[in-house]
């Protein structure tokens, strides 16, 4: 994880953080229903309409076919594709940067020395997910633009320790000013990368750990 991470010489994990587990919900509740819906359209086929002359046989297992495959093709793109991008990327708080690596994160992941932050800004989610603590974290780094952990774990917190490691890299520590309102690309920086390219990061979880907490 540290070779993923190219942590410079000198620079440490703080924290290494995934998305809650509630971030799945969506995914659980397409994975219910298509199954209920899949069921009970063979049942129909099954019960109701079960021919026993060509070509009506030919085309009731055509059907029972063609629904067997739209229900695979609805678990993998709507169920286990964001599943696996869930667990395959992390937020990531090191001494010096703010990182987003692994598969929501733009080609060679998104890499942001923690001197350039300008605001921290953490948002309670509604309902029992917020009671847990749990909501959305936007770091403002100005024209570099502003990263985002949505389902963040512990998210006041972790807004509060960005903030405190941020301002323990500037020259002359001071009070956060504010910086540009809204979301914007993210472009990554860090050791043996250039800028990289894509939407701003909403973020799942990864498979691995890091030194440093996990939250």
């Amino acid at each position: 994880m540290k070779k993923k991470l190219r942590l410079e010489p000198g620079e440490q994990v703080v924290v290494s953080t995934v998305a809650h587990p509630a971030k799945l919900i969506k995914p659980a509740v397409v994975l219910v229903v298509s199954v209920f819906l899949h069921g009970l359209l063979q049942r129909m086929l099954d019960v109701r309409w079960r021919p026993i002359e060509q070509p009506w046989t030919s085309i009731h297992t055509v059907l029972g076919a063609a629904l067997s495959i739209l229900l695979i093709l609805v678990v993998v793109l709507a169920v286990l594709r964001p599943v696996v991008r869930w667990a395959r990327t992390r937020f990531v708080l090191t001494s010096r940067r703010l990182m987003l690596v692994g598969g929501a994160a733009p080609r060679g992941g998104v890499r942001i020395p923690l001197a350039w932050l300008q605001r921290v800004d953490t948002q309670i989610a509604r309902g029992p997910v917020g009671s847990a603590g749990i909501g959305t974290l936007s770091a403002d780094f100005g024209q570099a633009g502003i990263l985002r952990l949505s389902y963040a774990p512990r998210v006041v917190e972790f807004g509060r320790l960005i903030e405190t490691k941020a301002q323990a890299n500037r020259p002359h520590p001071g009070p956060f000013y504010g910086g540009q309102s809204g979301y914007g690309p993210v472009p990554g920086y860090g050791q043996g990368s250039g800028p990289a390219s894509g939407p701003g990061a909403s973020f799942g979880p990864s498979q691995g750990s890091a030194a440093g907490g996990r939250w």
